[in-house]
């Protein structure tokens, strides 16, 4: 029966987007019969493929696992694997919106994630830094009140999604400038309520 030396695996480390490829070396048959290797994949323990190469069967945390078998079209040798631990992905979102826009002194602003994506299948967390003409006022929630804002002050959000492992890429919003309010009354009157064609009318 043939024999190999060693199994690896690459890249290593690796994350769920990567290719892996199992390589092995030092093929040897004393009877010089051809090469016939047969591979395996299993991750965490359910085997997944047989090719050199493995795609999309596994998420962060999963152990992938190539196992070679020396083949020589006749008799199987001794197999040897080799095992990888995939890496946790960090998610990545794609925008942040900052509304409304214009926004007044009162106006209660929003910051909305876009779309978030993790490859690994985990649910993602959002974490967020608000700057008011450059300065963080310390509020952490994904609405900013006018309490912390005055005509004509620029407003921006930041988003930090999670999928509880890792961080992924902080994304910033549009700035939005706080417009001005234009003033009100609440009523009008006009004195003397019973004038005559003398009498000097005040608004």
């Amino acid at each position: 029966a043939p024999s190999i030396d060693s199994v690896s695996i690459a890249p290593d480390p690796a994350v769920a987007v990567d290719t892996l490829t199992c390589s092995y070396s030092g093929y040897s048959d004393a009877d010089a019969d051809a090469d016939a290797s047969t591979y395996e994949w299993d991750v965490d323990g359910t085997v997944v493929g047989t090719d050199s190469t493995l795609e999309g069967a596994f998420v962060g945390g999963q152990i992938s696992t190539c196992t070679v078998t020396p083949f020589d079209g006749t008799d199987a040798g001794l197999a040897l694997s080799a095992s990888v631990t995939i890496d946790n992905t960090a998610p990545v979102l794609d925008a942040v919106t900052l509304s409304p826009d214009p926004a007044y002194e009162g106006d209660t602003l929003i910051c909305t994630p876009g779309t978030a994506t993790d490859e690994d299948g985990s649910s993602v967390s959002y974490s967020y830094v608000w700057l008011v003409d450059g300065v963080d006022p310390g509020a952490t929630g994904s609405t900013l009140s006018s309490t912390y804002f005055n005509r004509d002050q620029p407003v921006q959000c930041t988003v930090t999604p999670s999928d509880g492992t890792d961080d992924g890429d902080s994304v910033a919003s549009n700035t939005v400038t706080i417009s001005n309010t234009a003033p009100s009354i609440t009523s009008v009157t006009i004195a003397p309520a019973s004038p005559s064609v003398s009498d000097e009318l005040s608004c």
